[in-house]
């Protein structure tokens, strides 16, 4: 399970894509992530880490305060994450380097089967 300052440098390297693939029709695809990174820190960090570890209790937490979010849930002493949503398709270049990210830092798709 990942700590605080795990997940600290996860969300701000996240934040850091976003604001490379920012798009020019709808904006950031990380402004509410960034919101809570900034103003709710320790809260937001510690809503993932200290949520329980039950079998598929999935969560979803909204990237740009509407249709992008990151899907996650705590399971086997893991975290588990996606991004998805209806906004998805609105981030095409976003999308598949922010989903590369979170596989490269060992954070495995729900999709996936252990």
């Amino acid at each position: 399970m990942p700590n605080k300052y795990q997940l600290r440098l996860l969300f701000w390297s996240l934040m850091q894509l976003a604001n490379q693939y920012r798009d020019k029709v709808y904006g950031d695809p990380c402004s509410y992530l960034m919101e809570q990174m900034v103003l709710y820190q320790e809260d937001f960090l510690n809503m993932f880490v200290n949520a329980p570890a039950t079998c598929c209790d999935s969560h979803e937490f909204r990237l740009n305060g509407a249709g992008l979010k990151l899907l996650w849930m705590k399971y086997n002493g893991r975290l588990w994450m996606d991004i998805a949503g209806d906004q998805k398709d609105l981030y095409p270049d976003f999308v598949p380097r922010a989903i590369e990210s979170l596989r490269m830092a060992g954070y495995k798709s729900m999709n996936d089967q252990e």
